[in-house]
């Protein structure tokens, strides 16, 4: 069976490996926190000594780290990913970064004569644990066809998006049309309150005229505290932080792509996301 590698075992990365670990693949991880290694090992997992160390052990490579630096090093600094890179295996990047970033990590591993996904990451951590993640999925369809046991393993469903870039471009823009969303949502729920109507009654109407449901983001138990009169003005400034957010039919709490903050109201909207499995056209393929 294929041997996974997985770098970065920590909010996201964990739960990843554990779904692989339960679908019976092997599994090497590596993380600067020690800690968080032998909690793997503990569950399963074999313990590598640095990037290049786990590259050379394993046949698929998923990196899952926070900074488009911090996967430069990883992958192409020295002691990397791509000093212990077998021939024709394959590094999947799941790591917050941009689309430039992605494009040129992939270019340097097909150089190598290795081969590179992009797979951006559509979902938080709890959705990790009930296998409900999704990815979007760029680069060789030939190569991501090959790589999508394994992310089923992970996940539930996968969105083919094209040439590399498009997934992590998709990734931000699904973001940027979440914090509009929230932004609008928040505005308008502050001048319900400036007008007397309460929370309970903004939130019946958005269940019923939202094509999907309401959840509520952190925050919210200090806005509950908040109880204008009617003709008294509710200042909102700096009083709160997160969103109430208006997910679509079928989605799940702080269901849209990306990690976005926006200010807004004093405050900040914030979501993740999840995709469907297809393409970006919207066809349904088999499996």
């Amino acid at each position: 069976m294929t041997t996974v590698g997985i770098i970065g075992v920590g909010q996201m990365g964990a739960p990843m490996g554990k779904n692989l670990l339960k679908a019976g693949y092997p599994l090497n991880v590596y993380d600067i926190d020690k800690k968080q290694m032998d909690h793997m090992v503990e569950a399963g997992a074999q313990k590598a000594t640095d990037a290049r160390d786990l590259a050379a052990r394993s046949d698929v490579v998923m990196t899952i780290l926070t900074w488009p630096k911090v996967v430069e090093e990883v992958v192409l600094g020295k002691g990397g990913v791509l000093e212990g890179l077998r021939k024709n295996a394959i590094l999947i990047e799941c790591s917050s970064t941009d689309h430039e970033t992605s494009i040129e990590i992939g270019k340097k591993v097909g150089a190598a004569g290795c081969r590179y996904v992009e797979a951006a990451l559509r979902g938080r951590y709890h959705l990790v644990e009930s296998k409900e993640l999704g990815f979007l999925t760029a680069g060789k369809r030939e190569t991501v066809e090959e790589c999508e046991p394994i992310l089923l393993a992970i996940g539930k469903k996968a969105l083919y998006t094209g040439d590399l870039g498009s997934a992590k471009l998709l990734k931000i823009a699904g973001a940027m049309l979440n914090a509009v969303d929230t932004a609008v949502t928040w505005e308008v729920l502050a001048w319900c309150l400036q007008n007397g109507i309460t929370r309970e009654g903004f939130l019946e109407i958005i269940k019923e005229r939202s094509p999907g449901r309401v959840h509520l983001l952190p925050g919210w138990r200090r806005l509950a505290a908040l109880h204008p009169q009617r003709g008294e003005r509710a200042d909102l400034a700096g009083r709160v932080p997160y969103a109430v957010h208006a997910v679509p039919a079928g989605g799940e709490p702080g269901d849209a792509p990306g990690d976005v903050r926006v200010p807004v109201a004093g405050g900040a909207a914030h979501g993740h996301g999840r995709g469907e499995r297809g393409d970006v056209r919207g066809r349904e393929r088999d499996g």
